[in-house]
């Protein structure tokens, strides 16, 4: 194997490293905030009511879902660029002639793949990541609306 193709296999491992290194970042981030909103939710619900008090909390848990769909799509976007870069550099790799054939690999796995999951393979992951966030914000936004239409404290 030449220097150049040492080069682009090293900068792929790098790439694929730093792609799972965001991964990683989004994956901790969701389990951080999953289990603060499941704290402040106890909390705004251990009285049983929501009251006036509750508010600063509900206000604290909808901004901390927007701020993790944000989270979520911007690691998942990180990923991609360098999963991209990695991709750009099998396929160099492929084009150097040193005998391997990754497109062709690609190929063979991902419609064997599509054969067997038709519709789960086209989902997309960062719907589902941003969809735990969103459903913090959801919830904050419906307590606040509780609190709106009457769900206060009796005396």
């Amino acid at each position: 194997m030449d220097d150049r193709t040492e080069l682009h296999w090293r900068y792929l491992k790098d790439n694929l490293d730093h792609s799972r290194h965001h991964e990683v970042l989004r994956a901790a981030g969701t389990n951080i905030i999953v289990a603060v909103s499941t704290g402040g939710f106890a909390v705004i619900g251990f009285d049983r009511c929501i009251s006036s008090s509750d508010l600063p909390l509900v206000a604290f848990l909808f901004c901390l879902g927007v701020f993790g769909s944000l989270f979520a799509v911007a690691q998942t976007e990180r990923a991609a660029r360098h999963y991209a870069r990695a991709r750009a550099l099998r396929d160099e790799i492929d084009r150097s002639g040193i005998g391997t054939d990754f497109a062709g690999f690609k190929q063979i796995g991902d419609t064997a793949h599509e054969a067997k999951h038709p519709r789960l393979s086209r989902l997309k992951l960062v719907l589902f990541w941003v969809s735990i966030h969103a459903s913090v914000s959801v919830l904050a936004g419906l307590v606040f609306l509780l609190w709106l239409l009457g769900g206060t404290c009796a005396p």
